[in-house]
């Protein structure tokens, strides 16, 4: 999927249809105690722009709630408070994950990440049981299952959000667990 819109072409009146990342997402309920209104900000690798989604049936809330990617569509407003900018939101429409290019929407690990599957791959290969061996060769000697682990990252909030994430964090656990093995000699 070909991402055309990007935060920072986003100016007033804008209208907006593309897929975003969803961050911070908070649901608050008006005074009448019956309306209720979403506010999160919408972010790509250029940046991010809160957002607000007014008048969210309460059936819903659960569903968007669980949103990170999605297909958002809308038009960039000002503020009434501050005078910036905010996308006001007519629709949100879930998109999968794994059909993005996280490049469009994630900065890139400072790691090399060929360097880090290599190191990845040495430590497959060292793997004496039998057995475990074989398990992990049966993911990592699939080349597209190895490409995606590769790019993606860790998570998408706290630690390692960013391209080639789970790369760098499998191979900062696999050294955490040989300076452990290295201790505790009976592991």
């Amino acid at each position: 999927m070909v991402k055309k819109q990007m935060v920072t072409d986003l100016n007033l009146n804008t209208k907006i249809n593309d897929v975003f990342f969803l961050k911070n997402i908070e649901f608050r309920v008006r005074r009448d105690k019956k309306t209720i209104d979403m506010f999160f900000k919408i972010a790509d690798k250029t940046g991010e722009i809160e957002a607000i989604n007014w008048d969210v049936s309460t059936d819903k809330v659960e569903e968007l709630g669980k949103i990170e990617f999605a297909r958002v569509q809308g038009h960039i407003t000002k503020k009434k408070s501050d005078g910036t900018l905010q996308a006001t939101i007519s629709s949100l429409t879930k998109t999968a994950p794994l059909d993005l290019d996280y490049s469009d929407y994630l900065p890139q690990s400072k790691e090399n990440l060929d360097e880090l599957m290599r190191k990845i791959f040495s430590k497959i290969n060292s793997v004496e049981n039998y057995h475990l061996k074989n398990l992990l060769k049966s993911f990592f000697d699939d080349q597209e299952f190895a490409e995606k682990f590769k790019r993606a990252p860790a998570a998408t909030k706290v630690h390692q959000p960013y391209i080639g994430g789970l790369a760098e964090h499998t191979v900062n656990v696999v050294a955490i667990c040989e300076s452990i093995c290295n201790i505790y000699k009976e592991i």
